[in-house]
């Protein structure tokens, strides 16, 4: 079974370059058209959770710096060597080593916190949610993939939520060992997670990785603000 499966993900890795749009734009351009910075905004504390070398961070953080916005970002990471890596490369963003699951920062610190791919490979994702929303003073950004898509996108395993989920352990153990895949998260299940701890979604778009894929109704991803409800 493993060589089956190694052979069917080198085939299907291979095709799947040229039906991925640059994702990290899509990100950006959402946050950027979302965020309620504006020129004459005070300092803002943005947190990037999972942020690995801070692309992503730096990315944003330059866009709203050209805005006049003056920004602080944070990234925060397990991945000491992505650390290190995103320290030499992006020297003003800030790098912080810890656990989602216990963020190292008080209440309500952050203007803005959001993580992208993130939650589906956590044990306790709806913890990490908890966490996001205790720390954020205003507004969270969340992408997840829809894990009942035609073609599982980590493991490149067609239908593989169907599967019994100790075949599904072992076809992800196979295709990309060390990693969890947490079947648990939906979007459904994110939002009403995000209402229960006071935040209600405001924008969201659907993840389509090519306009051919928009043919088949059923979307790659989902890509949401939540902010903080008015009491």
């Amino acid at each position: 079974m493993s060589n089956v499966f190694r052979t069917l993900r080198h085939v299907l890795v291979k095709l799947t370059p040229k039906l991925m749009p640059n994702r990290n734009n899509l990100y950006l351009e959402f946050t950027l058209a979302h965020i309620p910075y504006t020129p004459n905004a005070k300092n803002s504390n943005i947190l990037d959770i999972g942020g690995s070398r801070g692309h992503q961070a730096h990315a944003l953080s330059s866009a709203l710096k050209l805005r006049g916005a003056k920004v602080m970002t944070t990234i925060l990471d397990f991945d000491s060597p992505a650390l290190f890596e995103g320290k030499k490369l992006y020297p003003e963003l800030n790098y912080v080593r810890g656990d989602a699951h216990y963020l190292p920062f008080r209440a309500g610190i952050f203007d803005l916190v959001y993580s992208f791919s993130l939650l589906e490979h956590l044990k306790k994702p709806w913890f990490v949610l908890k966490e996001q929303v205790r720390v954020s003073k205003k507004c969270v950004i969340m992408q997840i993939p829809n894990l009942k898509y035609f073609v599982e996108l980590h493991t490149k395993c067609p239908f593989l939520w169907m599967f019994p989920e100790a075949v599904r352990n072992k076809i992800v153990e196979i295709t990309n060992p060390g990693m969890l895949i947490n079947f648990d998260v939906k979007y459904k299940a994110l939002v009403e997670n995000f209402q229960q701890n006071g935040f209600k979604p405001s924008n969201t778009i659907l993840i389509y990785h090519h306009n051919l894929t928009k043919l088949l109704l059923i979307p790659q991803g989902h890509l949401t603000m939540f902010r903080k409800a008015v009491s």
